[in-house]
């Protein structure tokens, strides 16, 4: 039998953290290990349980953002999806600068969903498919480069050097480095 993945659903809004249960559940794969609503119980959940993924509200009572902070900080191998309907680039950004490995908008359905948990718990990144496309028409087409090590420091990895930089493609999305600032340039 596969492994199954571990996971901890933190949502305040009940119905809506029974339907993202259901629907893991229902896939198959997947075993729901703790649920919480609100950021201190998940904090304590990510260290007394250490699930594989954490699906986390950015909207929770407590601020789901700080609550990811601190589980990245006490649990750094716990992986972190933000699952919100929050599509702002100011929130997106702010998730993943901190260390979040998806994001994704509440109104996915189970594919997305699982979808989305399996390829960060694979030690991918995952954007909701509607961000990659906004980021793909936002962002200028990023020149490959190799990776390298150095100062700034983005998901564990290093980059130095030139103003733009390939860090590494993840789930059909590049993320590079310009003018000090790391973008996401998203291809299909």
């Amino acid at each position: 039998m596969p492994e199954r993945i571990r996971v901890v659903v933190v949502d305040d809004h009940p119905m809506f953290c029974a339907g993202v249960i259901q629907a893991l559940k229902s896939a198959g794969g997947f075993s729901v290990v703790g649920q919480s609503n609100c950021a201190s119980e998940a904090v304590q959940l990510a260290k007394q349980l250490l699930p594989d993924v954490i699906l986390l509200d950015i909207s929770l009572p407590g601020g789901g953002i700080d609550a990811g902070k601190e589980i990245l900080r006490d649990c750094p191998e716990v992986r972190i999806i933000m699952l919100t309907v929050s599509d702002s680039e100011v929130n997106i950004a702010r998730c993943l600068q901190l260390g979040a490995r998806g994001y994704i908008l509440k109104g996915a359905g189970q594919l997305e969903l699982t979808s989305g948990v399996r390829a960060v718990y694979n030690g991918g990144m995952y954007l909701s498919p509607e961000l990659r496309e906004r980021l793909k028409k936002q962002l200028p087409a990023a020149r490959p480069m190799s990776l390298a090590h150095g100062s700034k420091k983005l998901w564990g990895w290093s980059c130095k050097g030139s103003p733009t930089r390939r860090l590494e493609k993840i789930s059909r999305c590049k993320w590079v480095r310009s003018d000090s600032m790391f973008r996401a340039s998203c291809e299909n």
